[in-house]
């Protein structure tokens, strides 16, 4: 079985080895946009999958991707989180991006932190640890609010806005004020 924690190139290319792939159906336009091929089951908000007595939790997250998920093992206390928690570059730019969900979903998030002990992220450093959830949402908050420093810097062709911080980075497009 196959399920997919948003639709970016890098997480589906894989994805023609499968018929069919689970994934939350807010992704599905991304999916299709990017060549994605077969069936998706749709998972969402609280469902459970076991697959052979280990329960995993889907907890919606969208911000990074509109359908972007995390799974939550239950009995090992790890969260895989995708692309949204990470001590990477975190992509939030170009559509499909959302800043302001983005910083809702993780406050949701950190409501879950009792129930993990652990974060296995897509890229950037693995493991990681809930507290880098809080620390997420106070850098995008100061992105939003415009207090945050950032560069101009070049992402494949595309010019964006880096805010680095210490324990992570988010590529967001270029205020008008700053092109």
């Amino acid at each position: 079985m196959l399920l997919n924690t948003h639709a970016d190139p890098d997480h589906i290319s894989g994805n023609e080895g499968f018929d069919y792939c689970y994934m939350h159906p807010n992704e599905e336009d991304v999916y299709r946009a990017y060549g994605g091929a077969g069936s998706i089951l749709p998972v969402k908000d609280n469902d459970i999958i076991d697959i052979g007595n280990r329960p995993l939790k889907i907890i919606f997250i969208p911000g990074h991707t509109p359908g972007s998920i995390a799974v939550l093992d239950i009995n090992s206390r790890v969260l895989i989180s995708g692309d949204s928690v990470q001590d990477g570059n975190i992509f939030m730019f170009r559509k499909h991006r959302n800043l302001s969900l983005y910083i809702e979903s993780l406050k949701k998030l950190s409501m879950y932190t009792h129930e993990f002990n652990i974060i296995y992220p897509s890229h950037g450093s693995f493991p990681v640890y809930p507290e880098l959830i809080t620390s997420l949402i106070e850098g995008a908050e100061q992105i939003i609010n415009g207090t945050a420093e950032g560069k101009v810097a070049d992402m494949f062709g595309t010019q964006v806005m880096l805010y680095k911080y210490p324990y992570a980075g988010f590529l967001c497009d270029i205020p008008e004020g700053k092109k």
